[in-house]
């Protein structure tokens, strides 16, 4: 990685502590902070001893930019999104992005370029799990589970992480039945209508064409930050989190493990992501297919509504119609 590469942070004032995790982490130099309101970048400015940040687009206009990280709950505009997808600089995004359009806009606006972090896939842990994975065999049945905290990102994060896992791992899913509960609600409450919307616990029964089954468990009120996977099929048991995994054999053996030494916390995490990004310029495997998770999010935020089993194959259909 070149020297002293520079970093520009989007964020909320409520994230500081995880803004000064990814700061001690990756291997940049912060170059500014800005964030939704006048009053949440000059909180966080003076935190991190940086320059505030007025205009994002005038910045990286006029400023030698290597990164911008879209850390912030707050989405921008769809021109502002597009601006930093065609400007050339790299970016992740916490929250996904585009969040709820159609195949024909999601492949001109630029949305590929914006890289979603952190990533369960590129966490240690599945790294190192997924060097066994084909010795594991045949996945007949999974649980996920994926919490965040204050600060930590949205239950829409959390979500279209945990449907990553799920198309790399599942891949055609015949039907999702999920339901919510929401701490916003009271008793008039009803499911948001959009993905950003979403706030609280979800559960998600999944039904796989092969008759394969999983569930996920996700949430944006879960305390601390958690991610993890457990695989069940003819190869045992395998326990995968963003430290480690271990498997099983059906008789209980212990086959194989690895645990990293050093915890893994978001920030780390974003922080690895961040110098492999400036490292390689991209990853080396495919970005997620974001349409696809959209459809997968999107199924299970209609399940909620429904309260009955919904098809992302026929989300996507809707999504590519003209």
């Amino acid at each position: 990685m070149a020297e002293n590469e520079r970093l520009l942070i989007r964020a909320d004032p409520e994230q500081e502590n995880l803004l000064q995790q990814v700061i001690s982490s990756a291997e940049v130099d912060l170059a500014g902070i800005c964030s939704s309101t006048a009053t949440g970048a000059t909180k966080l400015a003076e935190a991190l001893q940086t320059e505030r940040i007025d205009d994002l687009r005038q910045t990286l206009q006029k400023q030698e930019i290597d990164l911008i990280w879209l850390a912030s709950a707050e989405p921008l505009s769809d021109a502002e999104y597009q601006f930093i997808g065609e400007s050339g600089c790299c970016a992740i995004s916490s929250e996904p992005w585009p969040s709820d359009l159609s195949i024909a806009s999601l492949e001109s606006s630029g949305g590929q370029s914006i890289r979603f972090a952190p990533l369960m896939r590129r966490s240690p842990g599945y790294l190192a799990a997924q060097q066994v994975l084909e010795e594991f065999g045949s996945v007949q049945a999974m649980n996920m589970q994926f919490r965040s905290g204050p600060g930590t990102g949205s239950l829409f994060a959390r979500l279209f992480d945990a449907m990553d896992v799920l198309d790399v791992l599942g891949t055609d899913v015949k039907s999702m039945d999920a339901a919510l509960t929401s701490p916003f609600w009271g008793s008039a409450g009803s499911v948001p209508e959009t993905l950003n919307g979403l706030h609280g616990h979800i559960t998600i029964n999944i039904r796989f064409a092969d008759k394969r089954c999983g569930c996920v468990a996700a949430s944006d009120r879960g305390s601390t930050w958690h991610r993890s996977i457990t695989l069940l099929g003819d190869g045992g048991c395998m326990t995968i989190d963003d430290m480690g995994f271990a498997w099983h054999a059906p008789d209980g053996k212990l086959l194989d493990e690895h645990r990293e030494a050093q915890s893994a916390t978001p920030g780390l995490l974003i922080g690895q992501q961040i110098n492999r990004l400036l490292q390689q310029r991209e990853a080396p495997d495919l970005p997620p297919d974001h349409a696809q998770l959209i459809a997968l999010c999107e199924a299970a935020r209609l399940s909620c509504r429904t309260g009955e089993g919904e098809t992302p194959t026929k989300v996507l259909e809707m999504m590519q119609r003209p």
